[in-house]
């Protein structure tokens, strides 16, 4: 549904299209190459429902060619979708990666809520507010903070047997809530469907998982094929397999701290209505009006930019025209440590021989 709904960003948008198709490789070459990928999207997740290893293995497959064709296409609903399909093939190994994917998910996405200002002061609010109208200022704060607050500590009681249990009701009530500020603002359409598998994926992920997550790293060696087969078993790793195995795990929960080293797009990292992510405004002439490409994307893609200052220079290049000028807003600490938090691209004058 999250592809129907975002169906202009799986297409050729190329010639006078506003938002490009903003490709890894940038060149005319891979352009000449694009093609559509709606299509493909859904035709893998109907195999899945028939052939779920296939048809889960093709979709990550398509989806990450897609992304490797626009950049744009770096929106955490297909990103978090795509690894709970690979989490129902019946592989433990697969499993376990859907798990810390989630407990990954509701940690950061919360973490990074707390330590945004912007988020505790105005769009936690703004969000809250939605839901709840009649509620005052402070209390919509308030709220907004508790929001957050709950959303990391899930990801908290995932990870251990004794707190675990209250993680399907949690999740279905946390995501609920969300899906219903959503609803009553009429915002963000692309995410509703990715809200409802969250609120189911608790309970599916969650609802019987009593092994400690630790043990687990090594207790993932074969598919389940039977309800004997669900009991936990040691796995024949090697020891060097078996450490490689747990390093990637740990890195796979871990990964989105890279953000805050400016190592990490935003969306890959779960920041998430958390408002601390680089923002980008098109500016023509000596306007003091502009454009923010957050909501130029919303508006033709029902998608925001991928916020990445690369992108917000990528596309700048791409559909820039003269006198404009791209302003860029990065508020990690990093980047206002290295003088790097505020930054300007000028459209370049054409040549002088083309020149009216």
């Amino acid at each position: 549904m999250s592809v129907i709904l975002t169906w202009p960003l799986w297409q050729v948008r190329s010639g006078d299209a506003t938002l490009p198709n903003l490709p890894v490789f940038d060149s005319a070459l891979v352009d000449r190459f694009q093609i559509s990928f709606g299509e493909t999207l859904l035709i893998t997740l109907a195999v899945a429902i028939v052939w779920p290893r296939i048809g889960a293995t093709m979709h990550c497959v398509a989806l990450a060619a897609a992304i490797g064709f626009d950049q744009m296409r770096i929106q955490p609903e297909f990103i978090s979708l795509a690894v709970l399909i690979l989490g129902t093939v019946g592989d433990r190994r697969l499993i376990l990666l859907a798990r810390c994917h989630l407990i990954s998910l509701w940690f950061w996405a919360g973490l990074h809520k707390l330590l945004s200002p912007e988020y505790l002061q105005t769009t936690g609010l703004d969000l809250v507010l939605g839901l709840l109208p009649g509620v005052t200022s402070s209390q919509a704060m308030i709220l907004g903070i508790g929001t957050a607050a709950i959303e990391m500590c899930l990801g908290l009681a995932a990870v251990f047997p004794r707190t675990r249990r209250v993680v399907p009701k949690a999740a279905a009530l946390l995501h609920g809530m969300v899906l219903l500020t959503l609803f009553a603002r009429g915002w963000n359409s692309a995410v509703w469907p990715w809200n409802l598998a969250l609120g189911a994926a608790g309970f599916g992920f969650f609802m019987n998982w009593n092994e400690p997550l630790w043990p687990a790293l090594w207790t993932v060696d074969s598919p389940i094929d039977s309800a004997e087969d669900r009991q936990p078993v040691i796995s024949r790793l090697n020891p060097i397999r078996q450490f490689a195995w747990q390093a990637i795990v740990i890195l796979w929960m871990a990964y989105p701290a890279l953000f805050y080293l400016n190592l990490c797009d935003g969306y890959l990292a779960w920041c998430v209505y958390s408002a601390n992510v680089p923002d980008a405004v098109i500016y023509e002439d000596d306007s003091t009006d502009g454009e923010r490409l957050f909501d130029s994307a919303y508006r033709a893609l029902n998608v925001p930019f991928s916020p990445a200052t690369r992108l917000f220079e990528q596309h700048f290049r791409r559909r820039g025209q003269v006198g404009q000028r791209l302003e860029i807003d990065d508020p990690r600490p990093l980047s206002r440590w290295l003088g790097q938090s505020k930054r300007s691209m000028q459209f370049p004058e054409p040549p002088a021989e083309v020149q009216h």
